[in-house]
């Protein structure tokens, strides 16, 4: 996703034709693509969709993202990494040029808000966050579709979440 800035005199770039393009925020970049072994499902959408060829998951450089920015008219990138991950590209490369990047911020435990929403706290105090990550994707125990029927349905719940009847085992009244 792309975001034009327009702000200032400086909001465009030229282009090696000469011609002036806007300038823009790419607003979800993954710089660690190539520092997992990527699922087969990634593997397909890099082929069926995105055809991004090996390029597509790999995890660059500084530099050599820094041209691709340059090169394409980006002024700014969003950098995604996860709570709990530790000192990973993402915030290395923030933390090398917050002129030019910010982080978006994944894996949120929703089956703990509160202590998730503290860490979330603390770790925007420290680091230049520009949004939060939040969906059943990013969170650090994914349930498994049999734990989440569970959750909803009986009186011990994992991870102290509270219980609920599902509609459907509820006994109607009359």
């Amino acid at each position: 996703m792309f975001l034009v800035h327009r702000a200032g005199a400086g909001s465009r770039v030229a282009t090696p034709g000469g011609e002036r393009m806007p300038r823009a925020i790419d607003c979800l970049v993954n710089v660690d693509m190539g520092d997992m072994k990527p699922p087969e499902w990634m593997l397909r959408v890099n082929e069926d969709t995105f055809k991004g060829g090996d390029a597509f998951l790999k995890s660059p450089e500084l530099a050599e993202l820094i041209d691709d920015m340059d090169a394409n008219g980006v002024e700014r990138a969003i950098l995604l990494t996860r709570l709990g991950k530790g000192d990973d590209r993402a915030r290395r490369y923030a933390r090398a040029r917050p002129e030019r990047f910010s982080l978006g911020v994944g894996n949120l435990d929703l089956l703990r808000p509160m202590p998730t929403l503290r860490e979330l706290a603390s770790f925007v105090r420290d680091h230049p966050v520009s949004y939060a990550v939040v969906g059943p994707s990013w969170t650090r125990r994914s349930p498994s579709r049999s734990t989440s029927a569970t959750a909803a349905t009986t009186s011990s719940p994992p991870h102290g979440v509270p219980a609920r009847r599902s509609r459907a085992s509820a006994t109607p009244t009359s």
